[in-house]
């Protein structure tokens, strides 16, 4: 029976050893690890691998590519000391993870993954096989951000670094006391940005540091590629009604493009027109919505010029008062409206922007008609308006 229960306990030991060891403990269980992510301006698939990682516990230094290939991006993160990263290409259509040594100008890519920008699951699919990936990476090869051929640099025990191929290498000799190594301390999360770019599995010469770009901040920037909603404050002059009005303006945006959009827009009257001659007094309210075809000339950037053509159709409250009599005639006209517009938009966050715009359309009565010139006046003519809202992105 002794015999029986000892040899229960030492299955038990057996069993609970590796998940009691320190070796098998999780990426979670140490210190955060930095890795870098390589995208262009707006990306929302760079900003969802950002947060993966991040969740994951990883320490992030995002970098945009502008001009130049993404693998001198690469080689200047962080002064080049960061050795691990994911790239994602310019239409958020593929993903690489690659690598790097600090012996060697060559950058490995590890992995490449396409992806639809419009599958929210695809997204997220990629985004995390890239941390599992790195998490491989990191157990195999030691700490990430560290030479993997650098013999100073503690490891899981029983690991061996990889070769380019992936397959194990040989035992690395050890390196001069000269030789560049990382700080065992995790670098602090921030932001590098440096110019770069290119396709993914390329392997140029090395660029020289003096090329580099200034930094610009990709998490800054949001990106157009998600339906979004706003408001604004519109003010207007109706120029055959006479006087100023006033409007909340309702916005929404559906991106087909990184240039083209279409958008919706709906007019709540908040100030009403009013005019007069020698018998009649008139004051007119009016509703208006319109479908809008938007152009965007640099959607990639923080500031984000953009032009527009609207059709739509306004329906008017007209009171129509007389001076000489007491008496109130009420109609509702509805009218067809064709208007431009012209504007900018600025990113304030990756979800939020803010925009100014100045429009102007032409309004033709379509039904009641009649023939009373201040009536037919507030339903038709041109009308310019600004507009200034905020706009807040899916």
């Amino acid at each position: 029976m002794a015999s029986r229960a000892a040899g229960l306990v030492l299955i038990v030991v057996v069993i609970m050893e590796p998940l009691l060891s320190p070796r098998s403990a999780r990426a979670s269980d140490g210190p955060a690890t930095v890795v870098a992510v390589l995208g262009y301006h707006g990306s929302r698939l760079a900003d969802e691998v950002k947060r993966e990682l991040e969740s994951s516990r990883f320490e992030v230094l995002s970098a945009e590519i502008g001009a130049r290939r993404w693998q001198d991006l690469a080689r200047a993160v962080d002064g080049g000391r960061l050795l691990r990263g994911v790239v994602v290409d310019e239409n958020d259509r593929a993903l690489t993870v690659y690598t790097r040594s600090l012996k060697k100008t060559d950058v490995d890519v590890r992995l490449v993954l396409s992806v639809d920008p419009a599958d929210r699951m695809a997204r997220r699919h990629a985004c995390l096989s890239a941390v599992e990936l790195l998490h491989a990476l990191g157990a195999t090869e030691g700490v990430l951000g560290a030479s993997p051929e650098d013999p100073s640099v503690p490891r899981p025990h029983g690991s061996r670094p990889l070769g380019a191929s992936g397959n194990a290498a040989a035992p690395p000799t050890p390196a001069p006391t000269s030789s560049a190594t990382i700080p065992a301390e995790p670098l602090p999360r921030g932001t590098v940005g440096a110019a770069g770019g290119g396709s993914p599995g390329a392997s140029p010469p090395p660029s020289s540091p003096s090329s580099q770009e200034p930094p610009s901040d990709l998490a800054a920037g949001g990106s157009d590629m998600g339906w979004q909603l706003g408001a604004a404050t519109t003010f207007g002059v109706e120029t055959r009604g006479g006087g100023p009005t006033s409007h909340l303006q309702f916005v929404g945006r559906i991106p087909a493009t990184p240039h083209l959009a279409l958008g919706a827009r709906v007019l709540w009257p908040l100030l009403a027109i009013s005019s007069r001659n020698n018998d009649s007094e008139v004051r007119a309210w009016s509703f208006g919505a319109a479908l809008t075809f938007e152009y965007t000339v640099a959607p990639r950037r923080r500031l984000k010029p953009y032009v527009g053509l609207g059709v739509g159709g306004r329906l008017g409250i007209i009171e129509v008062t007389s001076t000489t009599a007491a008496q109130s005639n009420q109609f509702f006209p509805v009218s067809g409206t064709l208007g431009i517009e012209a504007g900018v938009r600025y990113s304030l966050a990756p979800l939020v922007q803010v925009f100014f715009e100045l429009s102007a359309a032409r309004a033709w009565l379509i039904v009641p008609r009649r023939d009373d010139d201040l009536a037919r006046g507030a339903a038709e003519g041109e009308s310019a308006r600004a507009s200034v809202g905020v706009l807040f992105r899916s």
